[in-house]
């Protein structure tokens, strides 16, 4: 939902909140063609968490098949930041309070099997970086903010960008 009340900069931010462990929400874009190139960015303040163990979503990224690539997420209560990357989980030095606004990137240069970039920064600082991940070469075509999952999590957003 578009909303005043909360914003980084400007006049308006969107707000996503799923109050239970059977609700969702999220914003999702699909681009006309895959981008073997992205940076996708945005300022998030995370406001309500879940219980222990699980996790406010940031960013995910997927191929044109609905393949998640990269997901860049909050874990409750220790606040730190992860990033998945196919099946494998990345902790980052990032850690982000609740009720805190932070500025995150995610850089994608998807170059093949081992062969693929992804670069993470948090208020201008590099928190996560590899040139050897496994992305394939199509690139990215949807972007997504929230979760498409049942859990409880509450954000605002702004400020959401994608450059090619």
């Amino acid at each position: 939902m578009v909303q005043s009340d909360v914003a980084k900069t400007g006049s308006f931010a969107a707000a996503l909140s799923a109050p239970s462990s059977t609700s969702y929400a999220y914003a999702r874009k699909t681009l006309s063609q895959s981008q073997p190139d992205i940076t996708v960015s945005g300022d998030f303040q995370m406001t309500m968490e879940g219980g222990s163990n699980k996790e406010v979503p940031i960013f995910k990224l997927y191929d044109s098949s609905g393949t998640r690539l990269v997901y860049l997420y909050r874990r409750n209560v220790s606040g730190r930041v992860y990033l998945v990357e196919g099946a494998t989980t990345y902790s980052t030095s990032a850690k982000l309070a609740l009720g805190t606004w932070a500025n995150f990137s995610v850089h994608v240069i998807a170059g093949g099997t081992g062969a693929s970039t992804i670069q993470v920064s948090m208020n201008g600082s590099l928190i996560y970086q590899t040139t050897t991940a496994s992305l394939g070469t199509s690139g990215i075509r949807t972007i997504q903010i929230g979760n498409d999952k049942q859990l409880p999590f509450a954000l605002y957003a702004d400020n959401i960008v994608a450059r090619i």
